[in-house]
């Protein structure tokens, strides 16, 4: 992974580092965002316009699965799709069996969070129409689209906001979030799983996601609380805990969760992340919000209602400035929100799209959890 973090730290010094050059990022042009034949040779590919804006879908050879994945790209919200996301995309298609839609949804400066999050919660109804389930997944700023529109898809009238530093735990005064001094040490790595049952959660230290002996419904494996498949405790995929619009579980790989990036604890990380820093990014996040406050619940879900999500799978890095804020929202979640959490100690950001040792388990884990959670239950 150093080798890696260097590499990534000389080719993209110049996009996230300062403010000068989060305002170059924002004005280049934005690439195609065409499925590369090369890497979906053997998959049908069909693009249509919807809403002014492309969707891609990459279906598998197989019996349809009435159930769509709708992957969400990163870049800052200012970055066109890129042939690592298009890999991600069609080892999804391969290893679920599912079709992958991919919304190419409009990029600052000259769109706007809210018009993505329309865009994107419009898909999600057309697929609901069609007596389809969805599975949202998506890396970095895909990853904080995917769940603001999880949330906006059953978003109550007047919820409430938390700011950065409030208790994790309401009825708890004292319980604040992890330490800066464990932050980069990956000290709290390894699965956080929560289930309905209301028990605390319980983590399962040095399982690597996906590895041997950690199939779906096994402890770290899967949505749901330790060795308890997801539908445990009232919370299966489609029953009353399911109050997010058909949406039927999401994976967010290191989401970016505030536009804000005002959690203190990122001091500590930011140093040791290779790739993003804050006066890079600033200028990203002002220009996506546009008129819109920073921490509006429509652009930074760790705002937003956190009680009606699906099951939910976070996969971050240790060396990525998401890490605090990733770890904020495992803290927020409610029990009834069943998680699946990982910590991949000295990991860069958006690790599983790279290439290193460490993307092939977190693919794995990714795979693990849309089976899991897609899975009908028997009826």
């Amino acid at each position: 992974m150093s080798v890696v973090a260097a590499f990534t730290r000389l080719a993209y010094q110049r996009r996230f580092t300062t403010e000068a050059a989060g305002l170059r990022t924002l004005a280049r042009p934005k690439g195609p965002s065409r499925p590369p034949p090369a890497i979906l040779q053997g998959y049908a590919v069909s693009t249509t316009r919807d809403h002014g804006f492309d969707l891609h879908r990459v279906r598998p050879h197989g019996p349809d699965t009435g159930v769509t994945v709708i992957y969400l790209h990163g870049g800052a919200y200012t970055s066109e799709i890129v042939r690592q996301h298009w890999s991600l995309v069609a080892f999804i298609a391969a290893r679920t069996g599912h079709e992958v839609a991919v919304p190419i949804y409009g990029l600052a400066p000259h769109h706007h969070g809210l018009e993505a999050l329309d865009f994107v919660t419009a898909v999600i109804a057309a697929e609901t129409a069609r007596g389809r389930r969805c599975y949202l997944a998506g890396d970095s700023a895909g990853g904080g689209l995917a769940l603001l529109a999880a949330q906006a898809t059953h978003r109550p009238v007047g919820a409430a906001t938390a700011p950065i530093g409030a208790p994790t735990d309401p009825a708890d005064p004292s319980a604040t979030p992890g330490s800066a001094s464990s932050l980069v040490s990956g000290s709290a790595s390894g699965f956080v799983s929560s289930s309905a049952s209301g028990s605390a959660p319980a983590r399962v230290s040095g399982s690597a996601p996906g590895s041997a002996g950690s199939a779906p419904g096994s402890a770290g494996s899967a949505p749901g609380s330790a060795g308890s498949a997801p539908g445990s405790a009232g919370s299966a995929p489609g029953s009353a805990h399911d109050g997010s619009g058909g949406v039927v579980g999401v994976t967010a790989m290191a989401p970016w969760l505030d536009l804000s990036i005002s959690n203190p604890e990122v001091d500590a990380v930011e140093p040791h992340d290779p790739w993003l820093r804050r006066p890079g990014l600033r200028p990203l996040a002002a220009a996506w919000a546009g008129e819109v406050p920073l921490q509006d619940p429509r652009l930074s879900p760790l705002f937003g209602d956190l009680t009606r999500l699906p099951p939910l799978q976070i996969l971050v890095g240790t060396r990525d400035i998401t890490l605090p804020d990733c770890r904020l929202l495992r803290d927020r979640l409610p029990p009834s929100v069943p998680l699946t959490y990982h910590e991949e100690p000295g990991a860069v950001h958006v690790y599983p799209l790279l290439p290193v040792p460490e993307a092939r388990p977190g693919r794995q884990a990714i795979i693990d959890h849309i089976a899991a959670t897609t899975t009908r239950p028997p009826t």
